[in-house]
This record gives C-alpha cells, structure tokens and sequence, in this order.
C-alpha cells in the first residue's frame, strides 16, 4: 500500500510539473504576442505617417503642374486675342 501512495505521489509532482510547463509556455505565448501587437501599432503609426506625407508632396507637384499648365493657357489666349 506504501507503493501505490509513492507513485500516486510522483504521478502528480510529474502533473504539476507539466502544468507549470505548460503555463510557462502560455506565459511565453502572451508576451510574444503583446510584443507583436506593440511593434505593428508602432510601426503602423509610421508607415500611416509617412504615406501622409508622400501624398502630400504628390499634392503640391501636380498643384504646380496644374497652375503652370493654366498660365500656359492663359498665356497662349492671350496672344491668340
């Protein structure tokens, strides 16, 4: 009868370790992916920021090539008059 209590004694100190195992893996899981979440909203910010600004300077060149092409316009009405 000792014996049975012996293993059924190792049986759940092998348990608890599987248990603290696996939650140390869960643990691992949970950073690894508030890491991930982190780096994209950090990064997200930046790219968002940065394609601001390339539309931006895409604005201001056709805005110039819009106005220079209706001087150019104007111009040649007015010498057609």
């Amino acid at each position: 009868m000792n014996k049975s209590l012996g293993i059924a004694s190792q049986s759940h100190s092998g348990r608890m370790k599987l248990l603290g195992l696996v939650g140390l893996q869960l643990l691992a899981s949970a950073v690894i992916i508030v890491t991930a979440v982190l780096a994209f909203t950090h990064y997200r910010a930046q790219l968002k920021y940065q394609v601001e600004q390339d539309l931006l300077a895409v604005a201001e060149v056709k805005d110039q090539q819009i106005t220079d092409f209706l001087k150019e316009r104007i111009s040649d009405a007015e010498i057609l008059v």
